[in-house]
């Protein structure tokens, strides 16, 4: 009915046109239609024009659009069937000159669709870049009219739209332009399909217009229009649904796995590893996602992809981590005899496992015996899980050997040690002493006798010992050298050398002690072992008619002993002279009086500590005197 009522108002409209009431024919003809054509509003929408031109209607300026089954040179069939709507007649090899002419759609009603799309067949013949066509929408009922899309745009969700940027007799608008042909003269050739294709575009800017109405607009110019026209064929529109995604995996490690998408059309991912314990790294975003799971078990990952049209789907895929323990049995791995069973026994899948040795001929079993020394590895599998490989590496024992090494308990009960390494056999080794320790060194001993076994990795074991600790007791031999003899105002060094503790008559507990008053001194050290020993100097009056020169200084400013210079019988020296040099030979300090000694300085700066070379010369009385030695600078 509705077919029959719209050719009624395509006749009304071609008689008014001719009549001098056409103002009034006009507003007859489109209140009428739009009272008479409801608009569309079940979807899909598939028109094959088959049965019937589908109610779309043509017009415009030498319009030559037909339907029926169209028998040119190029275009000699439709898409699907026998029919289709097509440019240039149905068996004419041209369109008309100066075309300016539309094929339009019924109303549609989009308020029902959220992601709407539409696609067709379509085929063009036509000179290249000059003629063509272009699809249109409006939605005021025909008063204004703009182009769906934008050349070469083509990616997941638009398909072959548009191939030419610029259609010459479309207003330099955007088109199917082109044909098979080569250039003839001035008429250009290139660029035709050749064939029917599907063309295809997401129509979200359209979602939820209530009246919305498509046209093919066609244009060509007054010249090169010998070619089969533009043609279209199976019409659909409906709400976009996501492609049908699936996942595919790659297994890096066995609880590695890298995902992605097989298909390149997804514009979102969310991907949920379904393995909570693994926290943040739980969820991603990005298209090719690497997941390391937390253990072994069952999985399930989702992904939830979205696409630029708006729609989106859930696909989900099962992912098994397994792990492995594995257990030795070699009862002759002393002897070397071939009679081992290795072991490996699987987690995380509720499906059978597979297995496969290396061995010749393979084996399946979860187990294999009477094996002897060699590499042996087996690869387990289940459903839907990364694959595992476990190694076994059999050694067999040779003789182990005890390195020990003793100490005895020196100057103390619980000073004693045993430490000892093992060699040969298969390690690792393990190690029991006779007072139950278990590691490879025993200290803090006390007097006694201990032994200890040593086992390998295969079983085979060793006795070591009997190792005896004594206690020992040694006494250190302290010496603050020969007595010393100082004037008055000298200061004497004492050190007894290098321990740990020091304690002197006075309870002091330095290294060094440092003095100027005669008397007896006494020290008792202590070695690291606990060992002691001790020493007694006395300090006595030189004969200072002389000049005396200190062997040592400490130049720390605490009063004692801060200055190196000569002691003695300082005021009759005469024609004195002094020269201090460090190790290299350069002079650090000299002076022509005796009363003028050195501070440590050398031009400002405090010298390092060590040991320095003195010499000096002096008339005491008629006699010269030429002295030199060592000094010890201390700090």
């Amino acid at each position: 009915m509705l077919k029959e009522i719209t050719r009624v108002l395509i006749a009304l409209f071609y008689f008014c046109s001719m009549k001098p009431w056409l103002l009034f024919c006009a507003i007859f003809f489109f209140t009428t239609s739009a009272f008479t054509q409801p608009c569309v509003s079940a979807f899909p929408y598939n028109e094959n024009f088959e049965s019937t031109d589908g109610g779309w209607t043509t017009g415009g300026t030498a319009s030559d659009w037909a339907w029926g089954t169209p028998v040119k040179p190029v275009i000699n069939n439709a898409s699907s069937g026998s029919k289709c709507w097509i440019t240039g007649g149905l068996n004419n090899p041209a369109y008309n000159n100066s075309e300016n002419a539309w094929l339009m759609s019924p109303c549609f009603d989009f308020s029902g669709l959220v992601n709407p799309e539409i696609s067709f067949k379509v085929f063009w013949e036509t000179e290249r870049r000059f003629d063509g066509a272009t699809l249109q929408y409006s939605t005021d009922g025909g008063s204004n009219w703009i182009v769906v899309g934008n050349a070469n745009t083509n990616n997941c969700d638009i398909l072959n739209w548009y191939n030419a940027s610029s259609i010459t007799y479309l207003g330099n608008t955007v088109g199917w332009s082109g044909n098979v042909q080569a250039n003839a003269g001035s008429c250009l050739g290139g660029n035709g399909s050749g064939a029917w294709v599907i063309a295809k575009h997401p129509l979200t800017f359209l979602a939820g217009i209530p009246n919305i109405i498509f046209r093919f607009l066609f244009g060509a110019g007054s010249t090169c229009n010998a070619y089969d026209g533009f043609a279209i064929d199976d019409i659909s529109i409906k709400e976009a649904v996501a492609d049908a995604v699936t996942i595919d995996r790659t297994c890096l490690a066995f609880n590695s796995v890298q995902f992605s998408a097989a298909i390149g059309c997804i514009s979102s991912y969310q991907w949920s590893f379904g393995d909570p314990a693994s926290g943040s790294a739980n969820t991603s975003t990005v298209a090719s996602p690497v997941h390391i799971f937390s253990g072994a078990g069952e999985y399930t990952v989702r992904l939830n992809a979205g696409f630029s049209n708006g729609a989106s789907t859930v696909t989900t895929i099962n992912v098994v981590i397994i792990s492995a323990s594995k257990n030795i049995l070699w009862p002759g791995a002393c002897t070397n005899t071939a009679d081992a069973t290795l072991m490996v026994s699987p987690t995380g899948s509720s499906t059978p496992y597979f297995y496969h040795w290396n061995t010749n001929p393979p084996q399946t079993s979860s187990s294999i015996s009477n094996v002897g020394s060699g590499s042996y590895s087996v690869s387990i599998s289940s459903m839907n899980a990364c694959s595992i490989t476990e190694n076994f590496i059999l050694i067999p024992s040779g003789n182990i050997e005890i390195n020990p090494v003793v100490s005895n308990s020196v100057c103390g009960p619980g000073k004693g040690s045993v430490i000892t390494t093992a060699s040969g056999g298969t390690g690792p080794y393990t190690f029991l002493w006779s007072n139950n320790a278990t590691t490879s060194a025993i200290l803090q001993l006390t007097a006694g006798t201990y032994g200890v076994v040593v086992t390998d990795a295969n079983g085979c074991s060793k006795a070591g010992g009997p190792f005896v600790i004594v206690n020992e007791v040694r006494q250190l031999n302290v010496s603050l050298g020969p007595d010393k003899a100082i004037c008055t105002g000298e200061m004497v060094s004492l050190t007894p050398g290098q321990y740990q503790n020091y304690l002197w008559q006075d309870g002091s507990s330095s290294a060094i002690y440092n003095t100027n008053v005669l008397g007896n001194y006494h020290v008792s050290v202590t070695d690291a072992d606990g060992c002691s020993g001790s020493d007694t100097i006395q300090v006595v009056a030189a004969d200072c008619r002389d000049l005396f020169f200190p062997t040592a200084f400490t130049p720390n400013d605490d009063g004692l002993n801060d200055f190196f210079g000569p002691l003695g019988n300082t005021t009759a020296a005469k024609q004195y002279s002094l020269q201090v040099y460090n190790r290299y030979g350069q002079p650090v300090f000299s002076s022509n009086n005796p009363m003028q000694k050195w501070d440590g300085l050398y031009k400002g700066k405090a010298v390092t500590a060590g040991n320095y070379i003195w010499t000096s010369s002096y008339l005491l009385g008629a006699t010269k005197h030429q002295r030199k030695g060592w000094l010890m600078l201390i700090k």
